[in-house]
Parts: C-alpha cells; structure tokens; sequence
C-alpha cells in the first residue's frame, strides 16, 4: 500500500502495526482512518503527511502521546475513540493548535482538562463521550458558543432509553458530567434533576463573568 503515493484515502480497520514510519511516503494522502491497532506507541510519523485533512482513530491502547498532531494544520476532522478500554490522552494543548479543525470527536476517552480546546474557535462540532467534569464542560460552552455539542447542556433527553417504571414517563434523562446518574425520570427524579442544572447554569456564569474580567482587563491595558 505504501508504494501507492497517490493514495489519498486509506482506512485501515484493525491491525497488528507497529510503526507508521512506511505511511511517510504517502504524502498526497488526505484522509487515513486506523482502527484498533494494539501495538502503536508514537504518531510521530504522521508529521510528514502535510495535507491530511481527516483522521480517526480508534482504539491505540499503547499510545497517549497525540502530540505530534499538532503539526497538521490542513487538518478539518479529527475523531479518537476508544475500545475495549479508554483511550489516554496525555493533553489536550497539542490540539488547540489546529485552528482549521471544524470537527473534533474525543469518544470514550480518558481526558485531562478540557480548556486548551477553547482555543478552537472553528470548531463547529464537538463530540465529548465520557467522565469529563461538569464545571469543564460548562465553561467550555462558554468559550465556544458557535460549536455544536450535545453535551453543552445540564442532561440528555432520550425518547427511546425506555420508560420510569414507577410513573412509566416515556422518556429518560442521562445527566452530564463525571459521575452524574443516568436514566432518570423527569418527574420522579426530579429532585435529583433540578440542582444539577442549577450546577450547570452556575458554572456558566462563572466562566461569562471569567470573560467579561478578561474583557475589562483587556480594554483598561488598551
């Protein structure tokens, strides 16, 4: 495959891989999905590929260090979800380097602190699958109100989740948030519902006053 220089698209679904070094000399390669590949430990080959414009990945048990990333910056989608454990990402800085990236999906990962991505001001959709904190997720929200992101909200409303067997309400609720509790009833958890999306609500005025201080500071230098 790696005698193919024209190859602009690659999807490699599951493999026992141990070096993406050959992958250098795809340089007209623009979109490359790798799937559950056990035995990677560096992306660091993937710095030469200049015009990538999409990656996924899914399920690099043995490599946390997604910073050579940072490096491609005709990168538009990005998309790393874990497998059959969550996938570890030693930070998130690298990324809020890529101020073209439109799309970002982190699935079932391991996460240090949310904030460098509010760098990511392009960014239109956001996909955050996981135990993030909630105070993150909403001062994240804050930081990116043109991005699309189901998790900007205090819960998710599910039609299809079942129903409360004790009112048999039609749809259920999974809060956001590291922790929180998922399929409750909107009447009869109610109690439980209610102070959370104060706590959501609360940590976003925290970060708008974050922003108006910043704002003020800014405009009194000036």
């Amino acid at each position: 495959i790696c005698q193919m220089p024209q190859l602009e698209v690659l999807i490699i679904k599951w493999s026992a891989i141990v070096d993406l070094t050959p992958l250098t000399q795809l340089r007209e390669l623009r979109h490359f999905k790798l799937g559950n590949s056990s035995k990677i430990t560096s992306l660091e080959p993937l710095v030469q590929l200049h015009d990538l414009q999409s990656l996924r990945f899914g399920g690099l048990p043995k490599c946390s260090d997604f910073s050579p990333l940072a490096e491609l910056h005709a990168l538009r989608e990005l998309h790393i979800t874990g497998d059959q454990s969550a996938q570890r990402i030693d930070d998130l800085t690298p990324l809020a380097q890529l101020l073209a990236l439109k799309g970002l999906s982190l699935r079932h990962c391991k996460l240090p602190s949310l904030r460098p991505l509010a760098a990511l001001t392009s960014l239109r959709e956001l996909g955050l699958f996981g135990n993030n904190p909630l105070d993150e997720i909403a001062w994240l929200s804050v930081q990116l109100p043109n991005t699309e992101c189901m998790q900007f909200q205090p819960y998710l409303a599910y039609d299809w989740a079942g129903m409360c067997t004790r009112c048999y309400h039609a749809q259920l609720v999974d809060l956001v948030g590291k922790g929180a509790r998922q399929g409750l009833c909107p009447s009869c958890d109610a109690a439980v519902i209610a102070p959370h999306a104060q706590a959501f609500a609360d940590a976003q005025q925290l970060a708008r006053d974050e922003l108006a201080g910043k704002g003020s500071a800014q405009t009194a230098q000036a």
